[in-house]
């Protein structure tokens, strides 16, 4: 495990996602890069890290002075002594927060991404949900998403829901490197329903 990335809004949710990403970190050795995207859209009245630029203030005012307050936070993040022996790089870019997180993703080819998730509801969930939903969904790297404080030895039961067909090969290869990693069972789970029957014998187990 060479790359991870860590999403963040710099919520307590991004917090216990990013405890969780520096205990991996200091297990593996692995970089740990921290990227925060601000929203940019001129006509749009909130943005992910509030209201839109006030009337009579230019957006690329508005946009400067929110680049310098995430520099800020990062500066006092990387203080922290949780980081202390870490390679860790801060990232601050400006646009669509999936298409950004995906770009970099790709770039470090990541070996794994670990973010924060609300399990929001209304606005919360349109700002913040959808863009962790559509990494998860969409993603071709693994992905942890975390909703309440985890450390990595607390893991000790892995679930992998599977149909038992071999397109889920490569699926079964990441919980391969991540059972390296953590001191964790793996157990597969596959639900058998009258319509989408499955008999003992034609079962085939990856």
């Amino acid at each position: 495990m060479k790359n991870i990335l860590v999403p963040t809004d710099f919520s307590k949710e991004a917090g216990y996602a990013l405890q969780l990403a520096v205990d991996f970190a200091k297990k593996t050795g692995a970089k740990l890069s921290i990227i925060h995207v601000i929203e940019y859209y001129p006509t749009a009245s909130f943005t992910t890290m509030g209201p839109a630029p006030e009337s009579g203030m230019p957006a690329n005012a508005f946009t400067a002075q929110m680049i310098e307050k995430v520099e800020k936070q990062f500066e006092e993040l990387r203080t922290k002594e949780m980081f202390d022996g870490l390679d860790v790089e801060t990232i601050v870019k400006i646009g669509n927060p999936y298409q950004n997180i995906t770009k970099k993703i790709a770039a470090l080819n990541a070996d794994l991404v670990i973010m924060g998730s609300k399990g929001a509801h209304g606005m919360d969930e349109v700002m913040i949900g959808s863009n962790a939903e559509r990494v998860v969904r969409y993603s071709k790297h693994p992905v942890i998403t975390v909703k309440d404080p985890i450390r990595l030895e607390q893991i000790k039961s892995i679930a992998f829901a599977t149909d038992y067909t071999e397109t889920q090969e490569n699926l079964l290869n990441h919980f391969d490197r991540l059972l390296e990693v953590m001191d964790a069972e793996l157990y597969l789970v596959r639900v058998n329903t009258p319509y989408n029957f499955i008999p003992t014998r034609g079962r085939r187990i990856i």
